[in-house]
């Protein structure tokens, strides 16, 4: 069904509207706009067409939807799976599903926390990532912030200052990450002033400061102030292009900053289980529980064989400590698990504990 009342489109089944100005689009079923439209808000959260230009103050998405021309807006923000066939020009671009724009990108400040693929330059003023972006040409912003929550790339970056800091297991369960490699930033050149890069591949990164950390393989580096290369990153050849006497060159870990990517920030305090690394706390908290769990049993059956009931108290101890940290982690409702979890874990000493009194009583001598 379609309704045009006071200037405005609303399609809330299947149906069709021509372009023009309105005051506001809403389309919640599947819909068509044949033609260039303009409105004060565009809200889409079905599958939508647009066959044409859009242009809004408020642009958002939640379903799937696709703009054969352009896109000019306010605010744009796309959480389902969109197409842009020409250029984006917004205030603030947020993605958080899967956005694919064929031109370039002019924007105040980008937030990438899904997938995206933009097929020409993206200029910002901010540029922040936590996701997976794949650019065909220049990224360029003041400030380039990027947690690695998937492989990334650009063909050149560049700004003032530029954060690359791996970021593995935030896309997880729990934010485990059950791949054992790390998420690769591969750009063919890095240029800024001052560059921190973890787990980045690039052919050259140009710098005045410049802090190469654990994954990055880069063929030449050069700089004009200070270099600091981590024992586990690859550097070709490095060239000191300031005045004077070079500085000597700064081998050692570094320390990871924190950058605002998805979840508050990404910080470097992991949990690594062999390849596997798990970085959010309360999953940190659940790997150390299910270590304690699974202590208490190996260490219950163990001092069974010998003495009983102390392994009996062991047990009880460690799994009682094992809740209680599951219960600050969770809630409620872990008590309840947990218990079940104990109560099943502990059966089997329970049982040999009971056989091994009722024998005791059997073999008694009478008074």
């Amino acid at each position: 069904m379609t309704a045009e009342s006071k200037n405005s489109v609303r399609i809330s089944g299947s149906g069709s509207a021509g372009g023009g100005v309105y005051e506001s689009v809403s389309i919640s079923g599947s819909g068509k706009i044949t033609g260039d439209v303009e409105a004060e808000e565009i809200k889409i959260s079905g599958a939508a067409t647009i066959h044409g230009s859009a242009r809004a103050k408020s642009f958002r998405a939640s379903g799937s939807f696709k703009v054969e021309g352009g896109l000019e807006a306010g605010e744009f923000k796309c959480s389902g799976s969109g197409k842009i066939a020409g250029s984006v020009k917004v205030d603030l671009l947020r993605s958080s599903g899967a956005l694919k724009v064929e031109g370039g990108v002019k924007t105040r400040e980008a937030r990438i926390s899904g997938a995206g693929k933009f097929g020409a330059d993206v200029e910002a003023e901010r540029f922040r990532s936590s996701g997976a972006f794949n650019i065909a040409g220049l990224l360029s912003a003041d400030s380039v912030e990027i947690a690695l929550g998937n492989d990334c790339q650009a063909r050149e970056i560049g700004g003032e200052q530029i954060t690359v800091v791996q970021a593995r297991g935030g896309r997880g369960i729990l934010g485990i990450n059950w791949n054992p490699r790390s998420w690769v930033l591969s750009a063919e050149s890095i240029e800024g002033d001052d560059l921190h890069l973890e787990g980045t591949h690039a052919r050259v990164v140009r710098g005045r400061r410049v802090k190469l950390g654990p994954g990055c393989r880069v063929e030449s580096v050069e700089y004009s102030e200070s270099l600091h290369i981590d024992p586990d990153a690859e550097v070709t050849q490095h060239t000191y292009t300031g005045g004077g006497t070079p500085p000597p060159v700064v081998q050692g870990p570094l320390v990871p900053p924190s950058i605002s990517g998805r979840g508050g920030g990404v910080r470097s305090c992991a949990v690594r289980l062999g390849g596997w690394e798990v970085r959010n706390p309360i999953a940190r908290l659940i790997v150390a529980t299910c270590g304690l769990l699974f202590a208490a049993v190996v260490v219950g059956a163990v001092l069974f064989v010998v003495l009983p009931a102390v392994g009996l108290l062991v047990s009880l101890v460690l799994g009682g400590v094992a809740v209680l940290l599951l219960v600050l982690a969770i809630g409620l409702p872990v008590i309840v698990v947990g218990a079940l979890a104990i109560k099943a874990l502990l059966f089997p000493f329970a049982l040999i504990s009971s056989r091994c009194r009722r024998r005791g009583r059997s073999i008694a001598p009478r008074a």
